[in-house]
């Protein structure tokens, strides 16, 4: 069998059917390729399929079938408090936070949240030092060497 290169009618008539019917530009290209030995890419087939203005399809039963995305649920991320929850430390709402309470910020910003989210220790602060003494020890300890 000769190998054939490029487009002829017969070949953008048969390329056109099978995409009507739902098959692939791969499945095309490779029809192609068995029936006319016709050395066609997947892109060739888009391309052709583009120019020949058929890029809508009938939609089969099985593309029918699945289901669109719906927009997905936001999952928080848990907050590190460094072994204790926000309800523990019997938090407040950080912009509630008075002078003497503990300023250790459970939570952060981002795009999805804003500084009226962010939580506080509401623990006395330790004098002169914005954090009670837990999370002044968190805050302020050396780093350990590796």
């Amino acid at each position: 069998m000769m190998h054939q290169r490029g487009w002829n009618q017969e070949l953008a008539d048969f390329a056109a059917t099978l995409w009507a019917n739902g098959f692939s530009a791969s499945i095309i290209a490779d029809e192609l390729g068995t029936k006319f030995g016709a050395e066609l890419s997947r892109n060739a087939i888009l391309g052709k399929i583009h120019r020949l203005g058929l890029s809508e399809r009938i939609v089969t039963e099985h593309q029918a079938k699945k289901p669109i995305p719906g927009p997905r649920k936001k999952v928080q991320p848990p907050t590190v408090t460094y072994g204790l929850t926000a309800t523990e430390a019997n938090s407040v709402p950080y912009l509630d936070a008075q002078d003497h309470h503990c300023k250790f910020q459970y939570g952060e910003l981002g795009p999805e949240t804003s500084i009226y989210d962010l939580r506080s220790c509401s623990a006395h602060a330790l004098s002169g030092s914005v954090y009670c003494e837990h999370h002044h020890n968190i805050c302020t300890s050396p780093l350990k060497r590796r």
